[in-house]
Protein backbone atom coordinates (compact mmCIF):
# COMPACT_ATOMS: atom_id res chain seq x y z
CA UNK A 1 0.00 0.00 0.00
CA UNK A 2 2.82 2.39 0.80
CA UNK A 3 4.32 1.96 -2.66
CA UNK A 4 1.05 2.89 -4.35
CA UNK A 5 0.95 6.16 -2.41
CA UNK A 6 4.58 6.84 -3.34
CA UNK A 7 3.86 6.11 -7.01
CA UNK A 8 0.78 8.34 -6.96
CA UNK A 9 2.66 11.25 -5.38
CA UNK A 10 5.59 10.80 -7.79
CA UNK A 11 3.25 10.67 -10.79
CA UNK A 12 1.38 13.77 -9.59
CA UNK A 13 4.59 15.71 -8.98
CA UNK A 14 6.02 14.82 -12.38
CA UNK A 15 2.70 15.72 -14.05
CA UNK A 16 2.59 19.12 -12.35
CA UNK A 17 6.22 19.87 -13.30
CA UNK A 18 5.55 18.90 -16.92
CA UNK A 19 2.39 21.05 -17.03
CA UNK A 20 4.25 24.07 -15.63
CA UNK A 21 7.10 23.66 -18.09
CA UNK A 22 4.61 23.28 -20.95
CA UNK A 23 2.67 26.37 -19.87
CA UNK A 24 5.72 28.63 -19.71
CA UNK A 25 7.19 27.17 -22.90
CA UNK A 26 3.95 27.82 -24.74
CA UNK A 27 3.82 31.43 -23.52
CA UNK A 28 7.42 32.01 -24.62
CA UNK A 29 6.90 30.39 -28.03
CA UNK A 30 3.67 32.31 -28.56
CA UNK A 31 5.22 35.70 -27.77
CA UNK A 32 8.29 34.88 -29.86
CA UNK A 33 6.15 33.85 -32.84
CA UNK A 34 3.99 36.93 -32.43
CA UNK A 35 7.07 39.18 -32.59
CA UNK A 36 8.38 37.33 -35.64
CA UNK A 37 5.09 37.70 -37.52
CA UNK A 38 4.88 41.37 -36.56
CA UNK A 39 8.46 42.04 -37.72
CA UNK A 40 7.97 40.18 -40.99
CA UNK A 41 4.80 42.20 -41.62
CA UNK A 42 6.78 45.39 -41.00
CA UNK A 43 9.50 44.32 -43.41
CA UNK A 44 7.04 43.21 -46.08
CA UNK A 45 5.24 46.55 -45.82
CA UNK A 46 8.51 48.48 -46.17
CA UNK A 47 9.50 46.47 -49.22
CA UNK A 48 6.10 46.76 -50.88
CA UNK A 49 5.90 50.51 -50.27
CA UNK A 50 9.41 51.01 -51.66
CA UNK A 51 8.68 48.92 -54.78
CA UNK A 52 5.40 50.69 -55.54
CA UNK A 53 7.04 54.06 -54.83
CA UNK A 54 9.83 53.29 -57.30
CA UNK A 55 7.27 52.28 -59.94
CA UNK A 56 5.38 55.54 -59.41
CA UNK A 57 8.64 57.52 -59.64
CA UNK A 58 9.43 55.78 -62.90
CA UNK A 59 6.00 56.66 -64.32
CA UNK A 60 6.51 60.32 -63.35
CA UNK A 61 9.99 60.36 -64.92
CA UNK A 62 8.52 59.01 -68.15
CA UNK A 63 6.35 62.09 -68.37
CA UNK A 64 2.99 60.86 -67.10
CA UNK A 65 1.04 63.47 -65.19
CA UNK A 66 0.46 63.07 -61.47
CA UNK A 67 -3.27 62.66 -62.07
CA UNK A 68 -2.66 59.81 -64.52
CA UNK A 69 -0.29 58.08 -62.10
CA UNK A 70 -2.87 58.40 -59.32
CA UNK A 71 -5.64 57.05 -61.58
CA UNK A 72 -3.42 54.11 -62.64
CA UNK A 73 -2.67 53.19 -59.03
CA UNK A 74 -6.29 53.60 -57.94
CA UNK A 75 -7.56 51.39 -60.76
CA UNK A 76 -5.04 48.68 -59.86
CA UNK A 77 -5.86 48.61 -56.13
CA UNK A 78 -9.62 49.23 -56.11
CA UNK A 79 -11.55 46.57 -54.15
CA UNK A 80 -8.42 44.65 -53.11
CA UNK A 81 -8.38 42.88 -49.76
CA UNK A 82 -7.63 45.26 -46.89
CA UNK A 83 -7.38 42.62 -44.17
CA UNK A 84 -3.84 41.40 -44.77
CA UNK A 85 -2.24 44.49 -46.27
CA UNK A 86 -2.87 47.07 -48.94
CA UNK A 87 -1.43 50.04 -50.79
CA UNK A 88 -2.84 53.54 -50.47
CA UNK A 89 -1.49 56.98 -51.30
CA UNK A 90 -1.55 60.24 -49.35
CA UNK A 91 -0.32 63.66 -50.31
CA UNK A 92 1.54 65.82 -47.81
CA UNK A 93 -1.67 67.64 -46.88
CA UNK A 94 -3.07 64.37 -45.55
CA UNK A 95 -5.58 63.76 -48.32
CA UNK A 96 -6.00 60.15 -49.32
CA UNK A 97 -5.42 59.99 -53.07
CA UNK A 98 -5.77 56.23 -53.55
CA UNK A 99 -7.34 53.55 -51.37
CA UNK A 100 -8.81 50.09 -52.04
CA UNK A 101 -12.09 51.44 -50.66
CA UNK A 102 -13.08 54.19 -53.14
CA UNK A 103 -15.27 55.83 -50.47
CA UNK A 104 -12.11 56.86 -48.59
CA UNK A 105 -10.49 58.56 -51.59
CA UNK A 106 -10.42 62.31 -51.05
CA UNK A 107 -10.80 62.08 -47.27
CA UNK A 108 -8.42 64.25 -45.29
CA UNK A 109 -6.63 63.13 -42.16
CA UNK A 110 -7.29 65.92 -39.68
CA UNK A 111 -4.76 67.10 -37.12
CA UNK A 112 -4.94 64.99 -33.95
CA UNK A 113 -7.49 62.62 -35.51
CA UNK A 114 -5.01 59.77 -35.48
CA UNK A 115 -1.61 58.94 -34.10
CA UNK A 116 1.43 57.23 -35.54
CA UNK A 117 3.73 55.17 -33.34
CA UNK A 118 7.30 54.89 -34.59
CA UNK A 119 10.03 53.30 -32.45
CA UNK A 120 7.79 53.55 -29.35
CA UNK A 121 7.36 57.31 -29.88
CA UNK A 122 4.01 58.88 -30.66
CA UNK A 123 3.61 61.36 -33.53
CA UNK A 124 0.69 62.99 -35.24
CA UNK A 125 0.05 61.24 -38.55
CA UNK A 126 0.39 64.50 -40.47
CA UNK A 127 3.85 65.07 -38.94
CA UNK A 128 5.06 61.90 -40.60
CA UNK A 129 3.51 62.89 -43.94
CA UNK A 130 5.13 66.33 -43.77
CA UNK A 131 8.54 64.87 -42.91
CA UNK A 132 8.85 63.31 -46.38
CA UNK A 133 10.94 60.43 -45.04
CA UNK A 134 10.46 56.72 -45.47
CA UNK A 135 9.25 55.18 -42.21
CA UNK A 136 7.19 52.32 -40.86
CA UNK A 137 5.00 52.26 -37.77
CA UNK A 138 1.51 51.73 -36.44
CA UNK A 139 -1.30 54.10 -37.39
CA UNK A 140 -4.03 54.32 -34.75
CA UNK A 141 -7.28 56.04 -35.68
CA UNK A 142 -9.67 57.75 -33.26
CA UNK A 143 -12.79 55.82 -32.31
CA UNK A 144 -14.97 58.26 -34.27
CA UNK A 145 -13.37 57.26 -37.58
CA UNK A 146 -14.57 53.63 -37.34
CA UNK A 147 -11.28 52.38 -38.77
CA UNK A 148 -8.93 49.77 -37.33
CA UNK A 149 -5.27 50.34 -36.54
CA UNK A 150 -2.89 49.63 -39.39
CA UNK A 151 0.78 48.92 -39.90
CA UNK A 152 1.84 51.70 -42.24
CA UNK A 153 4.96 52.03 -44.36
CA UNK A 154 5.66 55.39 -45.94
CA UNK A 155 7.77 55.84 -49.01
CA UNK A 156 7.94 59.34 -50.49
CA UNK A 157 7.61 59.41 -54.28
CA UNK A 158 10.20 61.72 -55.80
CA UNK A 159 8.76 64.26 -58.18
CA UNK A 160 5.43 64.49 -56.35
CA UNK A 161 3.98 65.85 -53.14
Amino acid sequence: MKKINLYTITFSAISIVILLISFFSFRYLYSSSKKDVFNSTFEAGKREAREIGKLLELQLKQGLSEETVIQNLQSSIVNTDTQSGFICMYNQKGIELCHPNPALVGKKVEINSSEFILNNKQFDFLEILHSGKASTGIHHFNEASNRASEIVSFYPVKGSN
